[in-house]
């Protein structure tokens, strides 16, 4: 018996990156976003998100994520000033982020300065999954725009 080509047909795997690669150094005093615009499903392309869902974690570097971060709390970032002395992002140790787009936005003041913090990034799509993580170090002046034309 022939199979249907589609039963031949093995998916290929999940591609989850953060912009800026492993490591980015930020300014508490600006916006910046973690965007996982370079992310894909190499089945369809770069770009296109069609079926991909973003879960996004934070801690702080000093701390660990568990095996499955998928049972953390959801927080939704606030101002420091509310948690001043805690860890975690959220003032409440790792965190899964109450967000779900390919892009994380973060204010000014949502993260301590002179503190470094990992945001992890899970793709999923059917039964694939892929996972980045980029460390954040929060520096206390604000940095240089640079553009490469």
């Amino acid at each position: 018996t022939l199979f249907p080509y589609t039963t031949l047909f093995r998916s290929a795997a999940l591609k989850a990156v953060l912009y800026g690669g492993g490591f980015r150094k930020v300014s508490s005093k600006r916006w910046f976003s973690v965007d996982a615009f370079m992310s894909e499903d190499p089945d369809i392309g770069r770009g296109d998100f069609t079926g991909i869902s973003f879960h996004w974690y934070c801690r702080r570097f000093s701390e660990h994520f568990p095996s499955n971060v998928e049972t953390l709390p959801a927080v939704t970032f606030k101002k420091i000033s509310l948690h001043l002395g805690n860890e975690g992002c959220e003032g409440s140790g790792p965190a899964r982020l109450n967000y779900s787009t390919s892009v994380l936005k973060i204010a000014p003041g949502m993260l301590r300065e002179n503190t470094m913090y990992v945001v992890k990034l899970v793709i999923k799509k059917d039964a694939r999954e892929a996972s980045f993580e980029q460390t954040l170090s929060v520096l206390a002046q604000v940095l240089p725009d640079i553009a490469i034309t």
